[in-house]
C-alpha cells in the first residue's frame, strides 16, 4: 500500500485535514519511521499529535461551514441633521 504525501494545494484546513489522514494511515499501515529516497531515517509525528490536530482542523472547517454566508454590518450609518 503506497501514500502519496503530495502538498499541491493552497493550504486549506480540508487539504491540511486530507493530508493529515493520509499520514496517520501510512503510520497505521507501515509504522511511524521508514527510509526516503536519499537513504535518511524519516520519523513522522506519533498519532496522539495527529490525531489532535484532525480534531482541531475539523472544528475550524465545521465552523466555517456553520455560519450562514450572509455579510453583517457592524456600523448603523445615519446623516446627521
Amino acid at each position: 500500500m503506497a501514500f502519496e504525501h503530495v502538498a499541491s494545494g493552497t493550504g486549506t484546513d480540508q487539504e491540511l485535514l486530507d493530508l493529515n489522514r493520509a499520514m496517520q494511515a501510512r503510520i497505521m499501515a507501515n509504522g511511524q519511521e521508514y527510509r526516503d529516497e536519499s537513504c535518511k531515517w524519516v520519523k513522522l509525528p506519533p498519532l496522539e499529535v495527529l490525531q489532535a490536530e484532525e480534531v482541531r482542523l475539523q472544528s475550524r472547517i465545521d465552523a466555517a461551514a456553520s455560519t450562514t454566508g450572509s455579510a453583517s454590518n457592524l456600523i448603523d450609518f445615519r446623516r446627521r441633521a
